[in-house]
């Protein structure tokens, strides 16, 4: 059967169809996706750890108190954001931990980046100092 024969809702429902199927390969998309599993796996370990699911829940949600700098201006606010929400200094904390035999440090970095993971996944990303809805992965 052409593609023209079909009616109009039926070609209507592969255009969609297709459409979808090309989204699978949307860079941010994918970024979610990778972002999902990370937050999955620094779970994963910090429950292997038999860590204290109390702190997981007192701290997860410190990393937003950067937020607080965009008080001070959105320049500001996107430079301290960027330095809390970025995987580098959770996982230098986590290097030092292992390397250390540390293991509170290493409790603390895996909630940290069980954060950034779940809010990339969400679509937060690290913002531009143009105005807080500007991020790496999307320019509302």
């Amino acid at each position: 059967m052409k593609a023209n024969s079909l009616p109009s809702n039926e070609l209507n429902f592969y255009c969609k169809a297709i459409k979808r199927s090309e989204n699978l390969t949307d860079p941010v998309l994918i970024q979610r996706f990778e972002s999902i599993t990370i937050a999955v796996f620094a779970i994963v370990l910090y429950a292997n750890l038999d860590a204290s699911w109390w702190l997981f829940g007192a701290l997860i949600l410190t990393p937003d108190v950067s937020l607080l700098a965009y008080l001070i201006s959105v320049k500001v606010g996107s430079k301290i954001y960027n330095i809390f929400h970025n995987y580098s200094l959770p996982l230098i904390i986590a290097t030092l931990s292992f390397l250390f035999s540390f293991p509170f440090a290493m409790e603390v970095a895996l909630i940290w980046i069980t954060h950034i993971a779940i809010d990339r996944s969400l679509g937060y990303g690290l913002k531009f100092p143009t105005n807080f809805k500007h991020t790496h992965l999307s320019w509302k």
